[in-house]
Formats: C-alpha cells, sequence, structure tokens
C-alpha cells in the first residue's frame, strides 16, 4: 500500500485539485506528464481504492475525449488491455413493444477507424490513482474539502479540508487550486457563476450482473439483422432505445456488467414516473417492454439517480490561477457522451495555462477569456440543440438527419480542435474565431429548423439500417478531421472546408424537408437552387425577410450529397424502395 504524510498548514503546493474523480484524477496525471517537477496535492472525499462494486456514470467515450486518454495522456496500451473497444453509437428507434430488429437502426457494421472506449469508471479512477501515486503527485484521501478561500491578490490560494478519520480541519495553500469537486462546485457556487438550462432533463441509471445484450432480444431467424452487424458486434455499442421525449442506453463494462439508464426531458416523462428502481422498471413495461421482459432475469447490483443534470457556466478559468474542470465547472446533455470531452479540453487548458505560469510567461493571461467563451458557448450549443430533439425522437427521417447533422458538426467543428490543440495556438485562435461565428449562425439556424420540421413533417418517411459511415459523404468528413499533426495553413484550409460542407449539408437538408412538408413548392426553389444556408426555414411566408434567395457564398453543386442522404430513406408504404426523385440542379 501506498502511504504519504500529510503536508502542513504552511506547505506551498503549485498545484491543488479539489477532487479525485475522472477529472482530478486525469488532470494531475496531465500536469505531472507535461512539467515533472510541479508539487500537485489531490484532495479525495472517498477512500482510495474505490471499493470493487463502486458505481460511476460516464462510461461511453468518442473520439476526441478517446484522443485525450490515448495520446495526451500517454494510455493507448492501457486502454486497450483493460477497457472495451466502442462499437460507436447506435440508435433503435420508434415502439419499445416491437423486437429490435423491426425498429429502425442507426449504427455502424464495423468498427471505425480511430478508436474510442466504454470505460468502467471505477476501474480507471483506481488505476489513475495509482499512476498518480507513481508520479509524485501528493494524495489525502477520506477528506472534504469544506471550502476554497480564493485570493484576487496574486497570493497563495487557502483550501480548508476535514479528514474522516481526525475529523480535525486543516488549511493547505496553493498557487493554483482546480474545483474538480463534481456537482458540490465549490468555485461556482461561491461565486454564483452556475446557469441553470432552458430544459429540464433527469435521468436513473443501474448496473446488471452479467452481459445485457441487445441482440439477445432479437429471434435467430431473422437473419438480416444478424447479417448486417456480425458476431454480435452490437453489444459494443453505446446502445439507444428511444421514442419521443426519451432515450434508454446499454453501455458494457469490463468488468462484465453492463449499464442501463433512463434519460427524459421532463415535459413528456415527468421524473416522478420512474425515480425509483420499481418506478423505472415500471416505465420500462410501458415504454420499452421488450427489454422489460429480457432485464427481470438480471441481478441489479445499484441504482442511481439525477434531476435536471444539465447546467451551464459564466466563468470556468480566472487570471486569479483558478480554475473548474469537469462537472466541478459545467455539465452538457449526456446524449453524445460528450462529458469526459469536456474534462479533455478544460484540463489541457488548465495545464497549458500553469506551465506557462510557473515558467514565468505570462502570455497565458491572454488566452483566459478565449478559453472561456469556447467551453460555455460549446456547452450551451450542445445541450439547446440536443435537449430541444428529445421532442422529434419518434419522427423516423427528422431523427436520422439530426444525428447525421449533428456527427458531422462535431467531427468538423470539435475534433480538430483536440487532435490538433489548435485552441493553444494564440494565431489559429484568433483566425477561428471568425470561422466559429459562422459555425454557430449556421448551426442554431439549423437547429431551429429541425424543430420546424418536426411539427410539419406526415412522417412518411422511415429506413430499416442507416450505417452512418458508409455515407460518403460523412466518411470524407471524418477522415479529414480525425487527424493530428497539421500545420496551421492545413487547418485553415480544412476549415474552410468544413464550413463548405456544412453549409452545402444545410441545403440538402432544406430540399428534403420540403419535398417532404411542402412538395408543391419545389420547382419554384429548382429555379434557385443555391440558397441561403443561414436562412433556410419551412416558414414559406418568411423566405423573402430572411433572405433565403440571398445567399453571400458562391454556389457549390449538392446534388450528390442530396442523393446520398435522400437514397438512405423509404415511404412507409414501399417496403423496400427508396425514395430519390430526378433532381438536377442548374446553376445560372
Amino acid at each position: 500500500m501506498f502511504t504519504q504524510d500529510t503536508p502542513s498548514s504552511d506547505y506551498l503546493f503549485d498545484v491543488i485539485i479539489c477532487g479525485g474523480g475522472l477529472a482530478g484524477q486525469t488532470l494531475a496525471r496531465q500536469l505531472k506528464l507535461s512539467h515533472p517537477s510541479l508539487s500537485v496535492l489531490m484532495i479525495i472525499k472517498s477512500a482510495m481504492p474505490l471499493a470493487a462494486n463502486d458505481f460511476k456514470v460516464g462510461e461511453s467515450t468518442v473520439e476526441v475525449s478517446a484522443f485525450y486518454l490515448s495520446e495526451t495522456l500517454r494510455l493507448t496500451d492501457y486502454f486497450r488491455n483493460n477497457h472495451y473497444r466502442k462499437f460507436g453509437f447506435r440508435y433503435f428507434l420508434g415502439n419499445g413493444s416491437d423486437i429490435p430488429a423491426n425498429r429502425p437502426e442507426v449504427g455502424l457494421s464495423s468498427y471505425p477507424p480511430y478508436d474510442s472506449y466504454q470505460i468502467d469508471r471505477g476501474v480507471l479512477e483506481n488505476d489513475l490513482y495509482y499512476m498518480n501515486l507513481h508520479a509524485d503527485v501528493h494524495i489525502i484521501t477520506n477528506a472534504t474539502v469544506k471550502s476554497i478561500q480564493l485570493s484576487d491578490e496574486g497570493t497563495p490560494h487557502t483550501v480548508v479540508y476535514q479528514t474522516e478519520k481526525e475529523q480535525l480541519t486543516k488549511e493547505i495553500k496553493g498557487r493554483w487550486v482546480v474545483d474538480a469537486s463534481g456537482r458540490r462546485q465549490l468555485i461556482q457556487r461561491a461565486l454564483q457563476l452556475s446557469e441553470p438550462p432552458e430544459t429540464v432533463c433527469s435521468s436513473t441509471w443501474w448496473r446488471v450482473k452479467g452481459r445485457l445484450d441487445i441482440d439477445d432480444l432479437v429471434p435467430k431467424t431473422h437473419r438480416e439483422y444478424y447479417t448486417r452487424v456480425a458476431r454480435r458486434s452490437r453489444f459494443f455499442s453505446t446502445t439507444h432505445l428511444h421514442n419521443q421525449g426519451y432515450w434508454v442506453w446499454l453501455i458494457p463494462l469490463s468488468s462484465a456488467n453492463t449499464s442501463v439508464g433512463i434519460v427524459t426531458t421532463e415535459s413528456i416523462h415527468p421524473f416522478e414516473t420512474y425515480n425509483t428502481f420499481d418506478k423505472s422498471m415500471q416505465w420500462l413495461s410501458i415504454h420499452e417492454p421488450v427489454l422489460y421482459q429480457h432485464m427481470k432475469q438480471f441481478e441489479v447490483l445499484d441504482f442511481l439517480k439525477m434531476r435536471n443534470y444539465s447546467y451551464g457556466s459564466r466563468q470556468l478559468f480566472s487570471v486569479n490561477r483558478w480554475a473548474c474542470t469537469g462537472e466541478a465547472g459545467l455539465f452538457t446533455d449526456p446524449y453524445y457522451s460528450p462529458g469526459s470531452n469536456f474534462i479533455a479540453f478544460e484540463n489541457t487548458m488548465i495545464t497549458k495555462m500553469i506551465t506557462d505560469d510557473v515558467n514565468n510567461d505570462d502570455s497565458w493571461k491572454t488566452q483566459v477569456d478565449a478559453y472561456n467563451d469556447f467551453l460555455i458557448n460549446m456547452n450551451k450549443w450542445l445541450t439547446k440543440s440536443i435537449q430541444s430533439s428529445y421532442t422529434y425522437f419518434h419522427l423516423d427521417i427528422v431523427m436520422a438527419l439530426s444525428f447525421i447533422w449533428d456527427v458531422a458538426a462535431g467531427w468538423s467543428f470539435i475534433s480538430p480542435r483536440m487532435f490538433n490543440s489548435i485552441y493553444l495556438d494564440t494565431t489559429a485562435t484568433a483566425y477561428l474565431k471568425a470561422t466559429s461565428l459562422r459555425f454557430f449562425t449556421i448551426a442554431y439556424n439549423v437547429e431551429n429548423f429541425f424543430n420546424e420540421w418536426k411539427t410539419q413533417t406526415p412522417d412518411t418517411y422511415t429506413f430499416d439500417f442507416i450505417n452512418y459511415l458508409s455515407v460518403p459523404f460523412l466518411r470524407d468528413i471524418y477522415n479529414r478531421n480525425l487527424k493530428s499533426g497539421k500545420t496551421t495553413t492545413q487547418l485553415k484550409a480544412e476549415f474552410e472546408q468544413n464550413l463548405r460542407d456544412l453549409e452545402m449539408f444545410a441545403q440538402v437538408l432544406f430540399w428534403i424537408a420540403l419535398e417532404d412538408v411542402h412538395p408543391e413548392m419545389t420547382a419554384l426553389i429548382k429555379e434557385k437552387p443555391w440558397l441561403n444556408a443561414s436562412a433556410i426555414s419551412l416558414d414559406t411566408a418568411s423566405w423573402k425577410e430572411r433572405r433565403l434567395f440571398e445567399p453571400d457564398t458562391p454556389p457549390a453543386d449538392i446534388t450528390g450529397v442530396y442523393h446520398q442522404l435522400k437514397s438512405l430513406f423509404r415511404k412507409r408504404e414501399q417496403d423496400n424502395s427508396s425514395i430519390e426523385e430526378d433532381f438536377n440542379y442548374s446553376f445560372r
């Protein structure tokens, strides 16, 4: 067993990290990898190592966080040997009374080129704890941080904590203090920085013992279902079962257990209808009865819940040498597993600021506002976009195209920032400020567009299976952006191409929705096929005022993208035929 002496109250650390969950543990490792001589103290409320049955939600990662965990923290071999490789996102839409084989499915047929992981949080945090001890991080366990006394005069901050064993209150000082206390939000609450979301969404979750495999809900006679994803690999996906107002997750854990959760928007499914385990099972029996019947055979290991889980912030970092990371700062909606993405960005920004500071380089202070703006705006965009989509989870074509848009936007706008650390480069940051504004203008309008579409669609289009990385347009975006080692010049050119692709995508969404809702208008619009992507709307009366027919970018041929996306769907009354209409553009 590793032991360390408790530091005296007059000891000054370079960094004090208040909290030892995923955010705090990964930050400690990153700091020591970047600057081994830093004196780092981490105060952890729990006894360490965690008990084998300790369960923390947040198991699913995506490419951004996987890059951070593998490359930045140098843990590629560790994850390959100790956690499951993730088989991408998977969605089953529609009636939960039907087996998954008869529900529209969005997912992958093979593993994606770039690895991400399903992580068992208890296992990972225990292992990081030992790694940090070996790296000479000073760790106090079984201790509760009672307060953080911030200094705004350049003098050290004071952290007051209490040890559980001795029940003694102690003080310790640090040049930097980082709040990683989770939902206690010590700094956010003290400075009243936290902001509530526009929509109330809530969740319950638990683990079952053993492998709860989505394929076990489907009889072996459904050969087409088993052919499109071989070797029962669906199990390793982050699987979503959903219908209007909710989604249910299934996530495999390397401890040989399975994580299950219910997430709803309370405007449709109030938290009181599922806020205990018995109520959650009753809720499943109504909304996902096929899963419910199968789940009854499993032993339940634990149960947790959270109401109104999302929140934002007005500030995460300060020139006065304090910072917040993980849930101590903000928390977006978990639908696309973005929590560890935010940790990756936050910790890397914090590490850059601290290492610059101890190296007597004050340039980090000029970046604090940009760091705050980037993360706060990304959280607002993601939370608003995701939570507004809960109301159209039951509409096949709207939901599927919304998902495809979201992953294209994420790969275009977020992934290259992490893969090439461009958010740390002052020159690149200044350039990207303008492109970010253009991106958000289009993205927020597309979000509003989907919410228009949901109220008007006759819901006549559906599909059987969409392998989203088989769509050439989407695959090109993925391949272009999930690469590291690029120069600033290359990144600038590729961001322009990304914006161009998203502008084309927005126009294709408009054409497909118009054919769905206002087919009588398509002949008129074909006369001017290149539109203002920031003005698309299904409100025909607003087109002139919104300047739909006044694009400020040169025209491009969207015929190929249109056919790629339109061919994914069929009309419900036509069992196997696609719905590509003749669609010829002429540019004058």
